[in-house]
Formats: structure tokens, sequence, C-alpha cells
């Protein structure tokens, strides 16, 4: 196994290494012609053929990228990278760097206007041109945000002690009152309402942020992350943890994956649901419940994130073996 491996696969279940890069990578994206793959060192990559020949790009960053996401109105990739810094390019080979102290970032979301990315300095972050950055903090004691989603019309950060945000622009923003009293990881949006999962099994829903409610996940395990199909939620997390619910996230049933691994990612690609873990961990499912290992399995030490970007589902990894894998709609 070698750092940066690229992999790609037509089905999801038969995997070809196109390419060993030696970086360490974090995220992958595409605007449904090129992927690009950012990584640890500064590693940026481009594809044009679906992931089987890629090219280094050159990147300002030093460190590795943390999430990168494409501002559609400006035209220009994202970058969120470890350090405090934020990239973007309308071609990933021209650079604009913006040093905005945003300390270990976490999570970046974007609408078509504007960009949001959070961090564990408890600041919100904002662009309209990926150029330009603005920096929010919400309220006098700056929690830290772990998870930043847009529903198509409003954006939602959720973080500690159950802190959470919104916002229909990205500029002004309402502080609602704690979800929870623990850590909130993730959050989506899903049949009319914001469904956010943290610590111990927490789930809790809103249709506006203003009110939330607990909801029953039938689990006691962290759950790291939630994705909606339309139909359908699904959360997952530590110890091989997943849990169904339903279209608005109000009821919840547990669910047997085939795995202990620490579930870090899942993502709803239109026909299955895909989610990725410890241990190189990757697995589907069609309804949430039968699940079943890709095979041969990925090379990868750990899959941190699974997501659709412009109808391409991407699966980043790190650290060790590390690898973006990218399976073609």
């Amino acid at each position: 196994a070698s750092p940066g491996e690229i992999l790609t696969s037509a089905n999801g279940a038969s995997w070809t290494r196109q390419a060993t890069l030696g970086h360490d990578l974090t995220n992958v994206v595409t605007d449904g012609a090129t992927v690009r793959a950012v990584g640890q060192v500064g590693a940026m990559l481009t594809s044009t053929d679906a992931g089987a020949t890629w090219a280094a790009e050159p990147n300002p960053a030093q460190d590795f990228g943390r999430d990168v996401a494409y501002l559609a109105d400006a035209g220009r990739y994202v970058v969120l990278d470890n350090t405090g810094y934020l990239h973007s390019s309308p071609d990933f080979v021209t650079w604009t760097t913006a040093n905005v102290g945003l300390y270990q970032g976490r999570s970046l979301a974007c609408s078509d206007a504007r960009c949001v990315a959070v961090g564990i300095t408890g600041a919100v972050i904002t662009s309209s041109d990926g150029v330009t950055w603005q920096t929010r903090r919400l309220g006098t004691t700056a929690p830290v945000y772990n998870g930043v989603a847009w529903s198509g019309s409003a954006f939602m950060v959720v973080g500690e002690a159950g802190a959470n945000a919104t916002s229909s622009d990205g500029l002004t923003w309402t502080i609602n009152a704690a979800a929870t009293s623990g850590t909130l990881y993730a959050v989506t949006y899903g049949g009319g309402s914001w469904v956010a999962v943290g610590a111990s099994g927490v789930v809790v829903t809103s249709p506006t942020g203003t009110t939330w409610s607990s909801r029953a996940s039938n689990t006691t395990q962290h759950l790291y992350a939630v994705a909606a199909s339309g139909t359908a939620c699904l959360a997952v997390g530590l110890n091989g943890a997943v849990t169904r619910g339903s279209a608005n996230g109000q009821s919840w049933s547990a669910q047997t994956a085939p795995t202990t691994a620490i579930l870090y990612g899942v993502a709803w690609d239109g026909t299955r649901w895909v989610v990725g873990g410890s241990r190189g961990t990757l697995l589907a499912s069609t309804d949430g419940a039968a699940w079943s290992a890709f095979s041969p399995a990925l090379d990868l030490d750990a899959v941190y994130g699974v997501r659709v970007v412009n109808g391409l589902l991407a699966a980043a990894g790190t650290p060790g073996s590390a690898a973006a894998a990218v399976l073609a709609p």
C-alpha cells in the first residue's frame, strides 16, 4: 500500500488502481468534467478522464487540504486547509490564498452564491467569490463548529454543546437555542427538516433550527455523519453503528452493518447508500439494512469522507495508505 493511491470503479464492486501519487489525499470534487483531489503537503491533482490519469497542479497550501467545494456563481474551486488558509482557483492552476485564521478547519459547504467554512476556532468564514473572506463569530462564547450544510435555501452550522446557527445567505446569522447538551458532529437537510447527529447517539431535528426535538436513534454510539436521500436518512458512527431514519429524521431504527469499524462518512448516490470508515471500510446498501462490502477492498487505512458532488461519488481517506476512490456516474 502506498500513500495517495487513486482507484476507480464503474460499479462500486470491482476497483482498479489508476495511480499512486505519493501524498495522502483527503477529498475529491468535480464540476462534471474535471475531477480534483487535494491532500497533504499541498498536494493537488486533476483528472479529466474520470480518474484514469492524473496531473499534479501547483498548490499554495503547505498542509493538507481538509475539504474542497465548488462555488458555481463565481466559477471557482475552494480548498479549506488545516492551518487557517482558504484557497480558490478557477482552474486549479492559478491560486488566490487568504489567511483567515481558521485553525483546524473542519467543514466547508457552498451554495451557488456563497461558501461557508467552520473550524475549531469558533468562527464562521464566508465568501461570495472565493477570494475575499469575512470572519464572523457567532455569539460571545464562539463554540467549536464541526459541521455545516446547505439545504437549498439556508446554511446550518452545528457543534459543541448543541450549538447551532442558521443563515439564508451566509452573512446574517441567527443563533438558535442549543439543540442538545452534547456535541453535534454533522448535519443534513431532508424531508423539510434539519437533522443533526452527535455524541452518544444523539439525533435532533428541527424544521427551521429555532426549536429542536430529540429523537430516539436506537444507538448509544457516537454518530459522526448523516445524509438524506429524499425518502430516508442514514446516520453512521462508532463501532460500525448504522441507524436508518425517516425522510425527516423523526423515527429511527438501528441496523446491523458487517463491520465494527468507525464509520466516518455516508452519502446517497441516487440508488444506494455508501458508507466509509476506519480500516479502509467501504460498504454499500440500497435500503440501509442489507449491506455488502466492496470487493476487492479499497487499499485505504481509513475512509473519512464520502459524498456526492455533481453526480460523482467520492471517497477520501487519510492517513497512512491514503487514497481517493472515485466512482464515475
